[in-house]
């Protein structure tokens, strides 16, 4: 896994300040300050397999950039979560929220066109993965036992949006 350097001085900043630009930094400060707050807050998808898997940062055909952040959290912490993302700047998608967050949170962040999904506790989409007894095993993403069935989850979410491209292809075929 990649490790981030964080002095204290810049932990505090990075509770005060905006979202970052760069989409992987951003990622840990976030898990990081969850994680300081002792929220359960897990990346997954695209961002988790970067952490992970060295052959996603080193292998030339499967780079590609991250326009978007993956999370996973307890029910039991989904208010904190919000209450965490509301402090670092993102803006709530108010009546997704309102339908749906008992079972996912979307967050927006504005100021680089990213979009934050929050899952609670489960993924269901056409396969359900409840990932409750997996929080805990590792301290940014989900654990490497689930990262198979992360590959596979983007596989059949990329098939059930109709939308797909050379970068996913090569993760679903390489691994």
């Amino acid at each position: 896994m990649i490790e981030v350097s964080t002095s204290r001085q810049q932990k505090r900043m990075s509770d005060t300040s905006g979202p970052s630009a760069e989409i992987t930094e951003e990622a840990i400060r976030i898990v990081d300050l969850a994680n300081s707050e002792g929220i359960p807050l897990r990346l997954l998808g695209g961002l988790a397999i970067y952490f992970q898997c060295p052959s996603a940062r080193s292998h030339e055909r499967l780079q590609r950039p991250y326009n978007d952040m993956d999370f996973v959290t307890l029910a039991k912490s989904s208010a904190k979560a919000r209450a965490l993302f509301a402090k670092l700047g993102y803006t709530s998608n108010k009546t997704f929220n309102a339908l749906h967050g008992h079972q996912r949170l979307l967050f927006w962040d504005e100021q680089h066109g990213r979009q934050i999904d929050v899952f609670i506790d489960r993924m269901q989409m056409c396969h359900t993965l409840d990932f409750r007894s997996r929080l805990q095993l590792d301290p940014r993403t989900l654990s490497l036992t689930r990262k198979i069935s992360s590959i596979r989850l983007r596989c059949f979410m990329t098939l059930q949006l109709w939308r797909t491209n050379k970068a996913s292809m090569l993760i679903i075929f390489l691994h």
